[in-house]
């Protein structure tokens, strides 16, 4: 039997990663920040090279959650509400577990 590997699966995303990699540590999603994350990227595809290689897709514009919002785009207000039925599912799911108390769901502002 080959090695076996753990994984780690976003709820949101089901993007897995390594448990804990040698090198870099336990998984750690704990990286979006609110204020200043990327919530919306605009890309610019730029093509293939003659031989077929994709010249890649760079960020041309951000938003933010809150630009977002502010925006009043019909797309990303859908999109908003489906990350916020999901992030609602799994805080009932981690009461549930006993992983948050009603005291920690209470202090969110």
């Amino acid at each position: 039997m080959g090695k076996t590997t753990e994984y780690v699966v976003c709820f949101n995303c089901y993007r897995n990663q390594i448990l804990n990699k040698k090198e870099k540590g336990l998984v750690n999603f704990n990286r979006w920040n609110p204020e200043t994350s990327d919530f919306i990227q605009v890309r610019e595809g730029l093509g293939r090279t003659k031989d077929g290689k994709s010249q890649g897709f760079p960020k041309v514009d951000t938003l933010t959650l809150h630009d977002a919002v502010l925006s009043g785009n019909i797309e990303y207000k859908k999109v908003i509400k489906q990350e916020k039925e999901q992030l609602l599912k799994v805080l009932q799911a981690f009461y549930d577990e006993g992983i948050i108390t009603k005291t920690e769901l209470n202090s969110i502002k």
